[in-house]
């Protein structure tokens, strides 16, 4: 995360240019090609991710999964990916969802600190054992 900016992956400002996310597009390409799975010349020695089988929407698909499984509410989670509402309530629900996106990704990342957590209890008594 750049320093300043709200967003996990920020992309760099430019002069006069208003700090935004990196485009999803973008950084699935960069996470291809520091994988090792590029063929292109300019990332030969620059495989610093050895991720297989995976793509930043990944993250995004875990995530609308988690908050249905946590009991979010459809639209709620579908404005929190920033989808449109399907067929005519997508033309008529206007609706952001502000106060509900941010009590929901609260409400995930408390379950994620929880998972990762018992996680660490979990190896840790692997290794003492």
């Amino acid at each position: 995360m750049l320093t300043g900016s709200p967003f996990l992956f920020a992309r760099r400002q430019r002069e006069g240019d208003e700090s935004r996310a990196i485009e999803q597009k973008v950084l699935g390409v960069e996470v291809y090609a520091h994988a090792g799975r590029s063929k292109a010349a300019a990332y030969a020695r620059k495989r610093v991710c050895p991720v297989r089988d995976w793509a930043p929407h990944d993250l995004r698909r875990t995530a609308r999964t988690l908050l249905a499984e946590l009991g979010c509410p459809f639209e709620v989670g579908e404005a929190i990916l920033a989808h449109t509402l399907p067929d005519v309530a997508g033309v008529y629900n206007l609706a952001g969802y502000e106060a509900q996106k941010i009590e929901w990704l609260g409400k995930l990342g408390e379950y994620l600190d929880a998972l990762a957590a018992s996680h660490n209890v979990a190896s840790m008594n692997k290794r003492a054992a």
